[in-house]
Formats: structure tokens, C-alpha cells, sequence
């Protein structure tokens, strides 16, 4: 039986494999796949997170709302940044992929936080 640990496990696992393989992407095209893949996993685990908050009291489950909707801004932000790699020009995209990668290094900072909480 597979529990709600395993299942967040699970998705910061497929997060953690699609970062790496951006970060070792060596053209746009791996780069912006590895970073959509890596959104979509983040997608279900900021789904489970919501779905973690609706069952706290009410002043946690406030606090955890803050949370999810602060990751979903975060998450909705790199993906904007990642059309950014898109339309870059020659070589630039390889700046804008850096801010790519800070950016879901400090989504997982947050989430980290917000599954503490």
C-alpha cells in the first residue's frame, strides 16, 4: 500500500531527476523538455500538498493555503522564465536557463518549508 510519504517521495524524486537532467541538458530543446517535465511533477505534488492542507485546522490549513498558493506562483513564474529560454538569441538562452535552474532550486527550498509547516 502506497502511502501519502511515499507518493510525496515519489514526486520530489521525479522532480529531483528532471532538474538534474536540465542542468546537465546541453541544448534548448533537452534543457526547456527536462524543465516542463520536472513543472508537471511539481504540479502533482503541489496537488498533494493542497490536498494535505485541507485536512489541518483551520489556522494551519490557513497558513499551508499561503503556502501552496506561493509555490503555485513560483512554478507559474519559471514556466513564464522558461519561454524566456525559448526566445532567447543565440548563446543568451544559456543566462536565462541559469535563471531556470535558481528558480526551481528556490521553488524547492519553499516546498520543503511548506511540507515542514
Amino acid at each position: 500500500m502506497t502511502t501519502a510519504t511515499d507518493e510525496r517521495l515519489e514526486g520530489e524524486l521525479r522532480i529531483a531527476e528532471h532538474r538534474l537532467a536540465a542542468e546537465l541538458a546541453d541544448d534548448r530543446r533537452e534543457f526547456t523538455a527536462a524543465v516542463e517535465h520536472a513543472l508537471d511533477a511539481w504540479d502533482a505534488l503541489i496537488e498533494r500538498l493542497q490536498a494535505r492542507a485541507a485536512m489541518l485546522g483551520t489556522a494551519e490549513r490557513a497558513e499551508a493555503e499561503r503556502a501552496v498558493a506561493d509555490l503555485r506562483r513560483r512554478r507559474l513564474a519559471i514556466a513564464e522564465s522558461l519561454a524566456g529560454v525559448r526566445a532567447a538569441m543565440g548563446e543568451g538562452w544559456r543566462d536565462a536557463r541559469k535563471r531556470v535552474l535558481a528558480a526551481l532550486d528556490e521553488l524547492k527550498r519553499k516546498s520543503d518549508a511548506a511540507w515542514r509547516g
